[in-house]
Order: structure tokens, then C-alpha cells, then sequence
């Protein structure tokens, strides 16, 4: 199962490594709001609001511990 979906499912936050749209490689904290095509709604820790993220620039995704 994708790590998103469960995460969504189970309402976990989880880690991801993402690639900006200036090509900047960062690790965000988030909580899954929704999945919409191809887009992620979440709730970003780091910038403490929601925000959505592209599927093709979430480079890796693990459950936070």
C-alpha cells in the first residue's frame, strides 16, 4: 500500500523528502489531508499551515517516529 494513502488512512504524520520547484531537496514533517490526483493536501509542520505537494517530487516517505 502507498505510504500516503495509509497514512491518510490511519492518520499518522509522516517524513517526506521533497524537491521544490527550485530544485531544493528538503524533508518535511506532514500530516495527509487528502490525495487529489496528483497533488498531496497536508499540513506542513515546518511552515505550519497546509500545503500541497506534487506526487513526482515526493522523493521518499516514511511514518514519523
Amino acid at each position: 500500500m502507498d505510504i500516503l494513502k495509509s497514512a491518510l488512512e490511519f492518520h499518522r504524520p509522516v517524513t517526506i523528502i521533497y524537491m521544490d520547484k527550485d530544485k531544493k531537496i528538503t524533508r518535511r514533517n506532514i500530516q495527509v489531508l487528502g490525495i487529489k490526483g496528483e497533488k498531496v493536501e497536508a499540513f506542513c509542520y515546518l511552515r505550519r499551515q497546509k500545503r500541497y505537494f506534487k506526487r513526482e517530487n515526493i522523493l521518499a516517505a516514511q511514518y514519523l517516529h
